[in-house]
C-alpha cells in the first residue's frame, strides 16, 4: 500500500502520521546547525538538537516554522526539519532511497487568523514537493481522522488545496 503522511504543523510541535503503515512521530521542529559558508550541515534535530547544543559552540538552534505572521519562517530549514521528520514514519525495510511518500497532507494549526494566504499554500505545497512528497494537499479545517484520509473524505467545513474534483 501506498504511504500517505498526515503532518500536522505547529511552530512548537510537528506531528506526523503514516496513515497506512500506523506510525507516528511527534517532536520539535528545530535542527542545529553548523553554518559552511552560504551552506549548512545538520547535527541533530528536535529533543536532541536542544540536548546537543552548547551556547559558544559554532552551532546554531533553528526553527524553519517559528515566525510571529507566518506558518513559514525559514523554508530551507522547514523543508529540512519536514525531510528528516518524514523519514521517522518510513516503514520500509530496506532504506537504499530517501523516503518518498505517495501523500502527504499538512495541516498548520496555527496563525490561521483569516485563513492561510495562497502564497502560505503554495510554500507548503512546495515543501513537501521538494521532499519527494508525490500528491501534496494543505488542509484547514479539524483535525482528520485516519478512515478520512484514507477514502479523501474531507469534511465540507474545512478546506482543502487543491481541491480535489469527484
Amino acid at each position: 500500500m501506498k504511504d500517505i503522511v498526515y503532518v500536522q504543523l505547529r511552530a512548537k510541535e510537528l506531528t506526523l502520521r503514516n496513515v497506512t503503515q500506523v506510525k507516528g512521530y511527534q517532536d520539535i521542529p528545530i535542527l542545529l546547525i553548523r553554518p559552511q559558508g552560504q551552506r549548512y550541515s545538520v547535527i541533530a534535530y528536535g529533543k536532541k538538537a536542544m540536548s546537543q547544543f552548547t551556547a559558544n559552540s559554532e552551532t546554531v538552534i533553528v526553527n524553519g516554522f517559528d515566525h510571529p505572521r507566518s506558518i513559514i519562517g525559514d523554508f530551507e530549514a522547514a523543508e529540512k526539519t519536514l525531510e528528516l521528520f518524514l523519514a521517522e514514519v518510513d516503514c520500509r525495510q530496506y532504506r537504499f532511497t530517501p523516503y518518498a511518500p505517495y501523500k502527504v497532507i499538512l495541516h498548520p494549526l496555527e496563525k490561521l487568523d483569516g485563513g492561510l494566504t495562497t502564497t502560505e499554500k503554495r510554500a507548503l505545497q512546495d515543501m513537501a514537493y521538494r521532499v519527494r512528497a508525490r500528491k501534496v494537499m494543505v488542509w484547514e479545517g479539524r483535525l482528520l481522522t485516519d478512515q478520512e484520509i484514507l477514502t479523501d473524505s474531507f469534511p465540507t467545513d474545512g478546506k482543502l488545496f487543491p481541491t480535489i474534483r469527484k
